[in-house]
């Protein structure tokens, strides 16, 4: 016996195909949109990369895209990718996922989990401090060996290494300040195993990848299959030859496109964490988290209101990462998300006169801010190509030009105090600038990956103004 479906009435047909063609116009015209805003990105400069943009259940941009040396081999939906500080998003949620088990208390200690845990300071750091930045470690164990291979035992596992260190490095008394630390999700990755009984691999396996079928994601295993990055060399393009496993449970994971996309729609959803964890990663409208190594530029951007979702994965890194955040900016205004209302962003600043000479980033701000003032564009350039790593900034790169004309722009322009960014990524050092009643510029110093007392890149934010022949 069949079992027929009632079929539409014929009347509701012609209702039904404008329904229909009205929506896929409008995917088509949003889709246009951000092809649009990925043209005028790949115009700024090399990239190879892929762009995976949806909205609810709307799939509005998946493809991939690149510019530059013929060296470079298209990106495919599938290809693993080194993930850099993507990594932390893993790392995180899979806390969460056993916090919901009951296997984690947030506001327990490290030395809860890690009974032998030697440096009795940090042990007492708890959990939630440290997925909050406010751990009060150092950004690093070793910045000079930051890309070292690790310590690990017979089994894979890293936290009877750290269990024996006599102390880790600390920059303030755990929970009284913020500060960006690649150290504390090692900790976190060290509890990881504690409470999985596993390495790494094993247990991102059971707490992530297995339910949400992420098949091409990981640490150590499976890494013969990633897809390679590309650094710049004497002006030549030349693959990467370098493990970065060994940013463990911060930065040394790998996934695809189709992997943070399962990821991103199930945090999306209500099904894959408890509404307290929920509740704890949408602490802020939406989660931006950037990644950079030498041979990666990435960004996972989830906005929790407008339900939308940007993955940008990239194998080379780029000479100004602002590029990304201003396609950001350029996808959410052909979205029409840009103009809904959003509530205030309390931003809590320091007095400039807090700018410390003992901290090195903090006295190159001093110096910096300086020649911002005079307006030279020279000096702007080259007092932050001292303070930063070799190459890290083009001499002949427009901003510089940009900066020193904010004085004839703005006249009464005035610095309104600094802040550490620790909580959100990209961190770093950024100074915020009064330009008239209405109209503000923040600058943001984002440490270098391998000497953070050094810059490694500038983020430039403006905010209801003009900059570089574009309204914010």
């Amino acid at each position: 016996m069949s079992i027929q479906k009632p079929n539409a009435p014929r009347a509701l047909w012609p209702l039904m195909s404008i329904f229909l063609w009205l929506l896929f116009s409008a995917c088509a015209g949003k889709e246009a949109e951000i092809q649009a805003s990925l043209n005028a990105y790949t115009e700024q400069g090399a990239c190879n990369g892929y762009l995976y943009v949806s909205q609810a259940s709307e799939l509005l941009y998946d493809s991939a895209f690149q510019k530059g040396s013929q060296n470079f081999a298209r990106l495919s939906k599938e290809d693993r990718l080194d993930l850099a500080s993507l990594s932390k998003l893993f790392t995180e949620v899979a806390i969460l996922r056993m916090a919901d088990a009951q296997l984690i208390e947030l506001d327990a200690k490290v030395m809860d989990y890690r009974p032998g845990f030697k440096a009795v300071k940090a042990g007492q750091i708890t959990i939630r401090q440290l997925l909050e930045m406010r751990s009060g470690l150092a950004r690093e164990l070793n910045p000079e060996f930051q890309f070292q291979a690790l310590p690990l035992d017979s089994n894979g596992l890293l936290g009877p290494y750290l269990d024996n260190l006599e102390s880790l490095p600390m920059q303030a008394e755990p929970g009284t300040k913020e500060e960006y630390s690649n150290l504390a999700y090692w900790l976190l990755g060290a509890v990881l195993e504690a409470v999985g009984q596993a390495n790494l691999d094993k247990v991102l396996d059971q707490w992530i990848f297995e339910d949400l079928e992420m098949h091409s994601s990981g640490w150590r295993e499976g890494r013969s299959s990633l897809k390679k990055g590309y650094v710049l060399k004497r002006e030549q393009w030349s693959k990467d030859p370098k493990d970065y496993s060994c940013r463990y449970a911060s930065g040394g994971f790998y996934s695809s496109v189709t992997d943070l996309a399962k990821l991103a729609k199930a945090l999306h959803g209500d099904h894959f964490l408890s509404a307290e964890s929920k509740a704890f990663l949408q602490k802020q409208d939406a989660l931006s988290i950037y990644g950079s190594l030498p041979s990666s530029s990435h960004l996972i951007m989830l906005d929790w209101r407008a339900e939308l979702t940007i993955i940008m994965l990239q194998n080379l890194a780029l000479e100004d990462l602002n590029r990304i955040p201003r396609f950001v900016t350029e996808c959410r205004n052909a979205l029409d998300l840009a103009s809904a209302e959003r509530p205030k962003r309390k931003v809590v600043l320091n007095s400039l006169e807090r700018l410390a000479d003992t901290v090195p980033m903090e006295s190159a701000m001093k110096e910096w801010l300086i020649a911002l003032r005079k307006g030279n564009p020279k000096d702007i350039f080259q007092i932050l190509a001292k303070h930063s790593e070799a190459g890290s900034f083009n001499p002949d790169d427009p901003t510089w030009q940009a900066l020193a004309d904010l004085n004839r722009d703005y006249p009464d322009w005035k610095a309104l105090g600094y802040r550490w960014i620790n909580e959100e990524e990209p961190g770093g050092l950024e100074l915020w600038l009064q330009m008239n009643d209405h109209s503000k510029m923040a600058l943001l110093w984002i440490p270098s990956e391998t000497n953070p007392n050094r810059i490694g890149n500038l983020f430039i934010r403006p905010d209801d103004m003009e900059w570089m022949g574009e309204k914010y």
